[in-house]
């Protein structure tokens, strides 16, 4: 079962793309807002946090969990805006995040 914290804000800005992580990297790397997220575990449970930053540190907007070989969607009422740009830091073996932004 996936558990969820986050913040809200709403931010329209565009045309809406998706990315996908399978490590920690960039998102973005300026101001934006994400619109759903998708996590899927491993072989084991994974957990997603994504930063209102360009590094893993700074505000932290959304923390996502899956269990191993689940599948957790999480699509806010609203979506929410970063400032800095936007950073998935993933753990877990094999994790899939797929995060749409605009």
């Amino acid at each position: 079962i996936g558990a969820l914290s986050g913040r809200g804000g709403v931010c329209m800005l565009g045309p809406a793309e998706i990315v996908e992580k399978t490590e920690n990297g960039a998102v973005k790397s300026n101001p934006g807002a994400v619109i759903s997220v998708v996590l899927t575990g491993g072989s084991d449970a994974a957990t997603l946090i994504l930063y209102d930053n360009t590094a893993a540190s700074g505000t932290k907007l959304v923390t996502l969990k899956a269990a191993a070989n689940t599948t957790v969607p999480y699509v806010p009422p609203r979506s929410f805006s970063f400032g800095k740009g936007c950073f998935a830091a993933l753990t877990g073996t094999s994790p899939a995040a797929y995060i749409q932004y605009e």
